[in-house]
């Protein structure tokens, strides 16, 4: 093998090394996507800057586990009414 294909085949490689990066990149939908950009931090999550959403989890994930979200919520009303519905009418 010749320098000069030696040299093509290295850039291909460094080519193809980018785009699997650029791939992964797009591939890859997390928060440490837009960290760079405090604009688009204030669009997804309307907090001003990454530092100030990364602050606020903090503060919240050692009770996430006691969350609960809204539709488990509703789906348990919902539960408790019928039941409670069904008692009264004798059924």
């Amino acid at each position: 093998m010749s320098c000069a294909e030696n040299e093509d085949l290295s850039r291909e490689v460094e080519e193809l090394r980018n785009q699997l990066h650029e791939l992964r990149v797009q591939l890859t939908f997390g928060l440490q996507r837009f960290s760079g950009s405090d604009e688009d931090i204030r669009f997804y999550t309307r907090f001003p800057s990454y530092d100030h959403l990364m602050a606020f989890w903090w503060l919240i994930e050692p009770s996430i586990h006691k969350m609960v979200r809204v539709s488990r919520a509703k789906a348990a009303a919902k539960k408790n009414e019928d039941v409670s519905h069904s008692r009264m009418s004798g059924v």
